[in-house]
């Protein structure tokens, strides 16, 4: 959730610097252990890797239903 790795924050100035007061008293190794998991998510899906697994699931999904349409 976005809670591990950072904040949602409502598009509103008061919001907006409610989150950052909570941001600026965060300690350094809860930040540090965001900022970890943050990476892990991205990683785990939007890096080339994860990009071309999903294509390659993508295509053969559409492949398989061509070949089923065919029968």
């Amino acid at each position: 959730t976005s809670a591990t790795f950072g904040w949602k924050v409502p598009a509103s100035d008061h919001e907006f610097g409610v989150k950052l007061l909570e941001a600026m008293k965060t300690p350094e190794d809860e930040l540090a252990k965001m900022g970890r998991a943050g990476r892990a998510v991205i990683r785990e899906n939007f890096d080339w890797n994860a990009i071309a697994k999903q294509a390659c699931f993508l295509y053969a999904s559409l492949l398989a239903k061509d070949r089923q349409s065919e029968c």
